[in-house]
């Protein structure tokens, strides 16, 4: 290992023990982090190696020499005052498994759902034709949404706010449940659990706190329709859901609440390769509510056929309702 690494990892692990990381030297930090593998143990050795020296243990030098050397050389007001005794040392040792975490990327098929356990204690649930990409720093844990939908159960730890971001609308907790969705135009958030804070990327400073059964969507720019000003400025509009339920596609159902017919197909044509087609217009304003199986689209034709009079009529890729 080199001297200069060390010399590095020496001043972020005095920076992260003492809580002064801004959003910029989270991203330096993350930045080194990335640039080589050997950097993520030279950090977690000169954390250990600190813990152990803010306690009074000699064993640092021992078990973590180059390390130790280059933490007790530090100048004494830059050292950061840690937690004592055995919650100090459990920090240390906790800190391994997302100190060596390298990003990874999740992704579904058409039809698919899909649990990941996260290294944090976190679980990600994806919905149908999604992917994320998860990157655990230092400081952040850091989930992208790249297309599609996923819920969240988030683990606590406030000192690493967990962020996801979807196409510039970010949303942090630290222990909670959520989902986030990206549609045609719009992100969808909506909190299960907890609260979240909902935010533009390009305006940082207008937060918006969303709580359990919950849910708002806010406007995103498209491929050649940029966002008005008043979408931009204007703060998203807050709904109410269902507090602390699951969304229903996690057990492979959908809920729809005076949903239209032609929104409801459209919903169900996300899981299935049987595309429901509503021909008649008047069929398509229809409202509809009720919970239905992904899975079974011949049974949501069916049923709004019962309901509106329709004429069903398929072939093998196709469901077509109408007069």
């Amino acid at each position: 290992m080199s001297s200069d690494i060390d010399d590095v990892a020496v001043h972020w692990a005095l920076r992260v023990d003492a809580n002064s990381l801004d959003g910029a030297e989270r991203s330096a930090m993350d930045a080194w982090l990335a640039r080589d593998p050997r950097h993520r143990g030279a950090l977690f050795r000169a954390r250990a190696a600190l813990t152990l020296l803010e306690n009074g243990d000699d064993t640092a030098q021992d078990a973590i020499p180059s390390a130790t050397a280059k933490v007790s050389a530090a100048p004494q007001r830059r050292r950061a005052p840690v937690l004592a005794g055995v919650a100090a040392a459990c920090a240390a040792v906790l800190a391994l498994p997302w100190l060596l975490t390298t990003p990874s990327a999740y992704q579904t098929v058409k039809g698919q759902i899909r649990e990941v356990a996260l290294s944090d204690g976190s679980i990600a649930v994806l919905n149908t034709d999604s992917r994320v990409e998860v990157d655990y720093g230092i400081a952040t844990r850091r989930i992208a949404l790249g297309r599609g939908e996923a819920w969240f159960k988030v683990a606590h730890n406030a000192a690493r706010p967990f962020i996801v971001e979807a196409d510039g609308v970010l949303v942090r907790a630290t222990g909670t449940a959520f989902s986030v969705r990206e549609r045609e135009g719009a992100v969808v958030v909506a909190v299960t659990e907890g609260s979240v804070e909902v935010w533009r990327g390009d305006r940082a400073g207008r937060r918006v706190t969303l709580r359990a059964g919950t849910m708002a969507s806010l406007p995103v720019a498209t491929p050649g329709q940029p966002l008005p000003a008043t979408a931009t400025n204007a703060p998203p509009r807050i709904e109410q859901v269902a507090a602390g339920e699951a969304p229903a596609w996690r057990e492979g159902g959908v809920a729809f609440n005076e949903t239209s017919v032609e929104d409801a197909a459209a919903e169900l044509n996300r899981y299935n390769q049987v595309t429901l087609h509503v021909a008649d217009p008047a069929i398509a304003r229809y409202r509809i509510t009720g919970y239905f199986e992904v899975a079974k689209p011949a049974q949501f034709a069916d049923a709004v056929a019962r309901i509106t009079g329709a004429h069903v009529s398929r072939n093998r890729n196709e469901i077509f309702i109408g007069k």
